[in-house]
């Protein structure tokens, strides 16, 4: 379904129900209370029609049913792996092989039945859901910022010194997208310092060795406790998708529909 058709039918219930459920501004869409209530109680709907329908067909599945899913580093282990880890406390027939890599794994080629993608659109012939969204953040120290003045326009970046992440062994300068005047804006930091782990990213900024440009989720925390600042809020690009894909092999697998449903619903919790 498109934005604008999804835009259409949340009017039509809206206007059904007789209540607002998003509160939408130029920059931003969140719930309503009542919109969350809502929300909340249409999970509790879904997850009680799956049990019924197990019920209802008197089968279960294998006890040594598995799927293997192929997740990226960082938002794998931070933000899926917990909802998986609740996916097997209620689905203790289903075994759950997590393989964590930022390189696109080749579904049929290296057996995966379901992965989680960040960016753009898998491509065609490939089933894919979009499930949420990530957004991004520059940010610096408290500390590098006092003796620095903050960068008012994505030019100014390099004037400033900045952290970078690479791969292992890699001599490509990553570039950081900005938009101005509704345009695409890409720069290359002055790097003092690259490292090809988030952790040490979010290590070495909070220490005050400069700037730095990374999903948003990786950085909630650290800007929560105001260890880190975000800066150029106004020229940060729309947010990114979050795709989950389906091996073709193994489209109608209950196991591995039941994960990627599960999946589906909880990451809507975190949509940005």
């Amino acid at each position: 379904m498109t934005p604008s058709g999804v835009s259409k039918a949340i009017a039509r219930l809206e206007k059904r129900i007789g209540t607002q459920l998003i509160a939408r501004t130029t920059r931003s869409v969140q719930l309503t209370p009542a919109g969350g209530a809502f929300h909340n109680r249409c999970k509790e709907v879904l997850r009680d029609l799956s049990r019924a329908e197990i019920e209802a067909t008197g089968t279960a599945l294998p006890s040594d049913d598995k799927v293997c899913v192929s997740l990226p580093l960082s938002y794998g282990r931070q933000v899926i792996l917990p909802i998986i880890t609740e996916f097997c406390a209620e689905h203790k027939n289903i075994k759950v092989d997590a393989r964590f890599d930022d390189a696109f794994s080749r579904l049929v080629d290296d057996g995966i039945d379901l992965a989680v993608r960040i960016g753009e659109s898998p491509g065609v012939g490939i089933l894919a859901t979009r499930a949420s969204s990530v957004r991004f953040a520059c940010c610096a120290s408290p500390d590098y910022l006092l003796r620095h003045s903050p960068p008012t326009h994505p030019s100014e970046i390099r004037k400033h010194a900045g952290v970078d992440t690479a791969p292992s062994g890699s001599q490509e300068r990553s570039t950081w997208k900005f938009v101005v005047n509704e345009e695409v804006y890409f720069v290359s930091p002055t790097s003092r310092l690259t490292v090809n782990n988030h952790d040490a990213l979010i290590v070495a900024a909070t220490h005050g060795t400069g700037l730095i440009y990374s999903h948003r989720f990786l950085v909630e925390d650290s800007i929560a406790k105001r260890t880190l600042i975000p800066v150029l809020k106004e020229f940060l690009p729309p947010p990114a998708p979050v795709w989950i894909v389906r091996s073709p092999a193994r489209t109608a697998a209950t196991s591995v529909r039941r994960l990627a449903e599960f999946i589906q619903l909880h990451l809507h919790d975190q949509r940005d």
